[in-house]
């Protein structure tokens, strides 16, 4: 049986729409658990891994963020897990930055994309949102910029 769960590392860690769906204690994130670290049948789930599968932040970021989750899959029941010891995910905030900036950078639509309020319901959360995106600024161009900056506007209307 191939491993539902795909080796990564601190610098490929699961990001993205997968790492949103990684119970948190916060309350934060998605609760599609099952779609994206369980296999069903031949359906074998797959993760988003930074600098793989989407454009990595870590020269902007760092480790912001990235923690080991291997615990937190298998009281899940993820399975089955790879044989290294450590899986590697961004946390819920650096997994929706992560996405926007991949989707902004490959010019795709994020104003319908990435609805904030299912994810990050609360103002602070937000902020915590917003602060991050501030730090990819200096990555983007400034047509890519105002497609964040159109984003959070729309955002801020749907509140």
């Amino acid at each position: 049986m191939q491993n539902a769960i795909t080796n990564t590392t601190k610098q490929h860690y699961i990001t993205s729409i997968a790492a949103l769906n990684i119970p948190s204690l916060d309350g934060t994130g998605d609760w599609h658990f099952s779609d994206c670290f369980i296999q069903h049948g031949d359906f074998l789930p797959q993760q988003h891994l930074a600098e793989i599968d989407t454009i990595s932040t870590r020269h902007l970021l760092g480790d912001y963020g990235i923690f080991e989750c291997s615990d937190i899959l298998k009281k899940y029941g993820a399975s089955p897990l790879p044989d290294q010891a450590e899986i590697y995910a961004a946390n819920h905030y650096r997994a929706v930055v992560d996405m926007i900036f991949d989707l902004v950078k490959n010019g795709q639509s994020i104003t319908d994309t990435v609805i904030l309020d299912d994810w990050f319901p609360e103002d602070s959360e937000k902020q915590t949102v917003y602060q991050l995106l501030d730090k990819l600024k200096a990555d983007l161009t400034d047509q890519q910029w105002m497609m964040i900056d159109e984003w959070k506007q729309q955002t801020e209307e749907q509140t």
